[in-house]
């Protein structure tokens, strides 16, 4: 059916539904067929009973036509819809992988899945040990750095042992690089947190490191004072001990 015989259709479906706009519909085609009656009887009193009987006929066939229309639209159409052939659409992400936009690239990707816990904290020990390597070698910036991307994950991840370890190792690359006071202060955040944690062995070697720093810098008599407090939380049988006890004496 061509587009005029649909719209024909949609009139006469409007006309017949039971909604308002169809009401109102239905109003005006009983005001314009009482219009029409009066008129052809006016017609047929003046004499032109030919012509009144030429527009009933008229009428009637536009009827017909209306009715004929309504059935088709409600009866053929469905079936023509049925009919034509289905184009099966493609899938989204395969076009859009295929055309290469933007829009493909983020339809293929997928998240990526978050680090475990445990791969956090092996990330963070990999970052210290090469802080550690790169202070060794004399790259101080380089060590910091690697321990600073240590510290974020330890606190991210609550890791209070593994906080105070990193601050412990970035205070002695602090203090490679001559920046005293920076190490201290990480010094001694370090040991307020193994405090909190009671980890005396921890705690004493941290203690032993400030009295060395204070050693390289010709502090003598503080360097003394922490190596024999660190003696005090070291455990006799470490090779710890017999290190700060080795460094003491020189000390002395």
């Amino acid at each position: 059916m061509g587009l005029g015989t649909e719209t024909l259709a949609a009139v006469v479906r409007t006309g017949f539904a039971r909604t308002p706009e169809g009401a109102r519909f239905r109003r005006r085609v009983l005001a314009v067929g009482a219009f029409g009656l009066l008129l052809l009887g006016f017609l047929a009193a003046i004499g032109f009973a030919r012509l009144v009987l030429l527009g009933a006929g008229a009428v009637l066939v536009l009827a017909v036509g209306a009715v004929l229309v309504l059935v088709g639209g409600a009866v053929v159409l469905p079936r023509l819809r049925r009919a034509r052939p289905q184009i099966p659409r493609p899938r989204l992400a395969h076009i859009a992988g295929r055309s290469g936009s933007a829009f493909g690239e983020l339809v293929r990707v997928r998240p990526r899945p978050r680090r475990s816990v445990a791969g956090r904290r092996r990330q963070a020990v990999r970052l210290n040990a090469r802080g550690a390597s790169e202070r060794r070698s004399g790259n101080i910036r380089a060590a910091v750095d690697h321990h600073h991307k240590a510290l974020e994950i330890v606190r991210e991840l609550g890791d209070g042992r593994g906080e105070a370890l990193t601050l412990n190792s970035l205070a002695l690359a602090v203090a490679r690089g001559g920046d005293d006071d920076a190490a201290l202060a990480h010094f001694g955040r370090s040991l307020a947190l193994l405090r909190e944690l009671d980890d005396a062995q921890t705690e004493g070697q941290v203690v032993a490191n400030i009295g060395l720093v204070h050693g390289r810098r010709g502090r003598r008599q503080q360097s003394a004072e922490c190596l024999r407090a660190a003696l005090e939380k070291l455990s006799p049988e470490t090779p710890d001990y017999r290190r700060v006890e080795e460094h003491l004496r020189r000390a002395s």
